[in-house]
């Protein structure tokens, strides 16, 4: 619980110092909400965002690969790639590249063979996962404040870490709402 507050704290603290535009203090302030209000310690959050950088640019150095639509989240080291590639070859490359990479210790593979979503699609999705997110927030008999929400062609992706009981009752929940086409439980429990 400190390392969050500690955070939070020195974050603040600094941003007065910074020179710039209200963007980039407001954009500070928002960061540092995201980084309290994640369960992971700070550490471990740096630690997930360098390897996510590292995979997407290991995926944008193989021409055929950055051509595909190969979305990557990763959390304590675990890695979901989701999106759509044009064939199961370009699928077993990105997968392979992603394992392939140092720190990654599981990868789970939601990649479709199928044509890359379109615009409209994307916003249809945006929209599902503030739905989601609103209805876990309003269940007030668990905390899924530690459940992040993705969606990609109205399936849902739950990833985060928290009690057997609260995924139980995400997934649940989540499976119900109007567009949700299929829930993806990536979440680990305590």
């Amino acid at each position: 619980m400190f390392n969050r507050f500690a955070a939070l704290g020195l974050l603040l603290i600094a941003m007065p110092a910074i020179q710039g535009c209200a963007l980039v203090v407001a954009g500070g302030a928002a960061g540092a909400t995201m980084v309290a209000m994640d369960a992971r310690d700070v550490g471990t959050q740096v630690d997930d965002n360098n390897l996510r950088l590292r995979i997407q640019t290991a995926l944008q150095e193989q021409s055929e690969l950055a051509e595909q639509r190969v979305l990557i989240v990763t959390y304590n080291s675990n890695v979901l790639a989701y999106g759509q590639v044009s064939s199961n070859g370009m699928r077993e490359q990105a997968v392979r590249l992603i394992r392939n990479t140092q720190g990654v210790n599981r990868v789970y593979d939601q990649l479709r063979v199928a044509e890359p979503v379109s615009f409209t699609q994307r916003s249809r999705d945006t929209l599902l996962t503030s739905r989601v997110k609103t209805t876990l927030i309003a269940q007030r008999q668990f905390d899924h404040s530690n459940i992040r929400v993705f969606t990609e062609a109205s399936e849902v992706f739950l990833v985060g870490r928290t009690s057997r009981e609260a995924a139980a009752n995400a997934i649940e929940v989540t499976r119900h709402i109007n567009g949700v086409e299929r829930v993806i439980d990536v979440i680990e429990r305590d």
